[in-house]
């Protein structure tokens, strides 16, 4: 992978970046244990695995946290079963090393294909069934359960790795918060005049929050892979964010983001563990996940490369045990 510049940022800029990027339970599945050829005995340690022989243990010093970016302005239906909670249109595993004091963010496509939990109205669970990952979080009955069934989905995406928080905004807290902080300036790289007519190549735009929410939230579904352009606006927008609010006061700039967006945003994650940012290293570059998106019946469907895919869990969240 390419070498990231690292940067520093405040308490209030990583709150920024969990809330910006917007616009566990162990159930590993045969078919991804098949496709990376894990062994492990029983005997081994629980956070002990083995894969091409060598063996690997569970980095202790490791956090994940989840942010979901969501749109609740669709309803969602798998196997006939209608969700009513919205659709998890941006999903971001933040890895925090405590030890190393560096934050990671592993951006997932929405579009990714995996076994979700079907439910009723009533709350009842029906059944597992294969579906994009962003509609896991219609099928909870409040803003509490539909955040933590993505937790528990996104587990199971990453292997079991468990998942210790989540903070999720709503779609429409986006163009407060961008308000509230006076707008974000960006240069246009490529027309994105169907979004918006100031949007055209090379264009420097100061967007506000009607205009932001647009740039990000906007795909066109008639063409395969158009979330992989979304996703790359959104860490544009992301990046341009956070240099122009590096030199702001922190503690007016917290204030702000939650004055403007407080309403929007639920998490289980306490205030402290969100300050401990701080003292962290932000990699620049988001790490995506290898694979293949392809055209469904209905809609995108992305396949991660499994094998790719585990030996970037090993790489993030073990470590080698040497002989």
């Amino acid at each position: 992978m390419n070498r990231r510049k690292i940067i520093m940022v405040s308490m209030t800029i990583g709150l920024i970046i969990l809330i910006l990027a917007s616009i566990g339970i162990y159930t590993k599945q045969e078919q991804k244990a098949a496709a990376v050829q894990t062994e492990q005995s029983e005997a081994e340690d629980n956070n002990v695995v083995t894969y091409n022989g060598k063996k690997y243990k569970y980095n202790t010093d490791i956090k994940a946290l989840l942010f979901l970016g969501i749109d609740r302005s669709e309803k969602v239906e798998v196997n006939s079963q209608p969700g009513e909670g919205g659709q998890a249109d941006t999903i971001l595993l933040l890895v925090l090393d405590r030890s190393e004091k560096t934050l990671k963010v592993i951006e997932v496509s929405r579009d990714t294909m995996i076994d979700i939990s079907v439910y009723d109205a009533s709350g009842s669970f029906l059944a597992k069934s294969k579906a994009q990952i962003a509609l896991q979080y219609a099928y909870g009955n409040s803003t509490r359960k539909s955040s933590q069934l993505m937790k528990n989905t996104v587990s199971d995406l990453f292997y079991g790795i468990p998942v210790n928080g989540v903070i999720t905004l709503d779609i429409e807290g986006l163009s407060k918060i961008v308000d509230a902080v006076g707008g974000v300036r960006i240069v246009v790289p490529d027309d994105y005049s169907v979004i918006d007519p100031a949007f055209t190549t090379g264009t420097e735009v100061v967007m506000d929050g009607s205009q932001a929410e647009k740039y990000i939230r906007y795909r066109d579904t008639a063409v395969t892979g158009s979330n992989d352009d979304r996703m790359r606006r959104q860490n544009q927008f992301l990046m341009a964010l956070i240099q122009q609010l590096k030199g702001m006061d922190g503690s007016t700039l917290y204030d702000v983001v939650m004055r403007g967006a407080g309403e929007y945003i639920y998490t289980d994650v306490k205030a402290e563990e969100l300050k401990c940012l701080s003292n962290y290293g932000y990699e620049e570059e988001m790490n995506t996940i290898p694979g293949k998106m392809q055209a469904g019946p209905d809609h995108d469907e992305f396949y991660p490369d499994e094998s790719k895919l585990y030996e970037i869990v090993l790489k993030l969240f073990y470590k080698p045990i040497d002989k």
